[in-house]
């Protein structure tokens, strides 16, 4: 769990919302120190291959 500014934010739900787009392959979060917030949500994403290119 982060917690952010008061609120809490579970890692598991921002990766599930990020692995729904169909770009992304993979996701990790975590928390990392912020001194304004306490923590601030890090996204570590891998694309799927062949997406978000544009071809000539």
């Amino acid at each position: 769990m982060i917690i952010s500014g008061g609120f809490n934010i579970y890692a598991s739900e921002v990766e599930a919302a990020l692995a729904g787009h169909p770009s992304v392959g993979s996701a990790a979060v975590i928390g990392v120190p912020d001194q304004r917030w306490g923590e601030k949500v890090t996204a570590f994403v891998v694309g799927c291959p062949g997406h978000g290119r544009r071809r000539p």
